[in-house]
């Protein structure tokens, strides 16, 4: 795998009608679960932390992800921002600083 990072920014892939994005996204990470190689580690930024709450139709995806090594970083400030700090169940909260150094240090893709 080229990519080091995967950097979720939406709760949905791609612009347009968000129900077909949330299912193009779900589809992307059931698909990346079954991928030989795993990137080292997932971060969800701004909209894209509330996939990992607790009843998001994403869970099961990240759950099996995580079982696989990938380290899954929710934004602190986007968690709280939405009042999730008591709702996120998969992966864990990380600050800026933690997501900078990994994002400056590593190959991102984007989504």
């Amino acid at each position: 795998m080229k990519s080091d990072v995967i950097l979720i920014r939406q709760a949905g892939l791609g612009h347009g009608d968000p129900q077909l994005g949330s299912i193009l996204l779900i589809n992307f990470l059931e698909l990346l679960s079954e991928r030989p190689q795993m990137p080292r580690y997932i971060v969800l930024l701004n909209e894209g932390v509330t996939l990992a709450q607790e009843g998001s139709n994403a869970i099961e995806q990240l759950m099996k992800i995580q079982e696989r090594g990938v380290e899954i970083i929710a934004c602190q400030t986007s968690v709280e921002y939405f009042a999730l700090e008591d709702k996120i169940c998969v992966g864990e909260i990380g600050n800026m600083q933690q997501i900078q150094d990994i994002l400056l240090s590593h190959q991102v893709l984007t989504i």
